[in-house]
């Protein structure tokens, strides 16, 4: 990687930033340490400049794609959710009802149990993270309705795939969610940092904080045709996709940025 680590460090603080740990013991810092050695000395220098790395060091490969961002603390997701339900819905602002459950036909006794659940509604929240990866970044609050109430997750908990019918299970869905639809997850995952809490009625709400991707555009899947290539944007207090012209626009303007 070109530049000092410093330098490196300062961008990753800044706007987040992809490497490998082979490019980063590669530094002259880490120079003459063994690998176990290097290893642990990036991750402390991670650690004390309030950076971390995901997917961490002692997972995956030297050469496996990471980012590098700025560590964000518990007391973060609970600001960002006060904050995001006082300015309502917007370019960098979006509410989700739920993750997997359709709300609109829940509970209704004439419709099956298994049609109250759909991967479209799954594909809704990939997408809206998509589109803040390829903005300015955004919260993304899944638990919360359009009006800006907040029911919560928790009635969908029974509905989710898995063995278990708790929070750990529905985060490990949204997971494998955006493994699934998002092509390059294990380069993106490190500009997503997502928190369950509870709110004073009891109910719980899952903050997702998305960084701004600088380094390239994110491309997924729809759930409708495996193996499609689309991406969205940013378009209001929504998104939209955009087609090949805007998308040469798009990536000339990160470029020059």
């Amino acid at each position: 990687m070109p530049g000092s680590l410093l330098e490196f460090l300062f961008r990753a603080y800044r706007d987040g930033a992809e490497c490998t740990l082979a490019e980063l013991r590669a530094y002259e810092e880490f120079g003459g340490l063994s690998l176990l050695q290097s290893l642990t000395a990036i991750d402390e220098r991670l650690q004390d400049e309030g950076l971390c790395i995901v997917p961490p060091v002692n997972e995956g490969e030297m050469d496996q794609a990471r980012v590098v961002s700025r560590a964000v603390r518990d007391e973060t997701f609970e600001a960002a959710y006060k904050r995001a339900l006082e300015q309502d819905e917007s370019q960098e602002v979006e509410y989700k009802e739920s993750l997997y459950l359709k709300k609109k036909v829940y509970g209704n006794q004439n419709i099956p149990k298994s049609a109250w659940v759909g991967e479209e509604i799954v594909f809704e929240v990939v997408a809206t993270i998509c589109s803040f990866l390829n903005g300015d970044g955004g919260v993304l609050l899944i638990g919360v309705a359009d009006d800006g109430s907040s029911p919560g997750i928790d009635c969908e908990l029974p509905f989710i795939p898995g063995n278990k019918n708790d929070l750990d299970q529905w985060e490990l869905h949204l997971s494998n969610c955006l493994k699934k639809y998002i092509y390059d997850f294990t380069s993106v995952i490190g500009y997503i940092k997502r928190k369950i809490i509870q709110t004073g009625d009891g109910n719980h709400i899952c903050v997702v904080i998305v960084s701004k991707r600088t380094s390239s555009l994110t491309v997924c899947q729809t759930p409708s045709e495996p193996g499609s290539e689309v991406v969205y944007v940013r378009n209001g207090n929504g998104k939209a996709e955009i087609k090949a012209r805007a998308i040469e626009e798009l990536i000339r303007s990160r470029l020059t940025s």
